[in-house]
């Protein structure tokens, strides 16, 4: 049989609880306005050097974004979320 808790520890279990799915729905949202989804559009072939680039911003914890830039160039961002 598990032990009941009192009203005051369901109340603040709630409150965390309701916390942390804020921040957690936050952060997922967090680029939706300007990047809806983060739907994956299409794949690039990149050189060894350019895949390093991106995956050492990923392994700091940021993001890559990725806008046009002058003529046929891509411009990539890291950003942290």
């Amino acid at each position: 049989m598990r032990k009941k808790i009192s009203q005051r520890q369901a109340r603040r279990s709630e409150k965390n609880y309701r916390e942390l799915y804020r921040k957690h729905e936050q952060m997922v949202n967090r680029w939706a306005q300007d990047y809806p989804g983060g739907a994956q559009i299409d794949t690039l072939s990149v050189n060894n050097a350019e895949a390093c680039i991106v995956e050492t911003a990923t392994k700091c914890g940021c993001v890559c974004i990725v806008k046009n830039g002058d003529g046929d160039k891509l411009k990539v961002y890291a950003v942290r979320p």
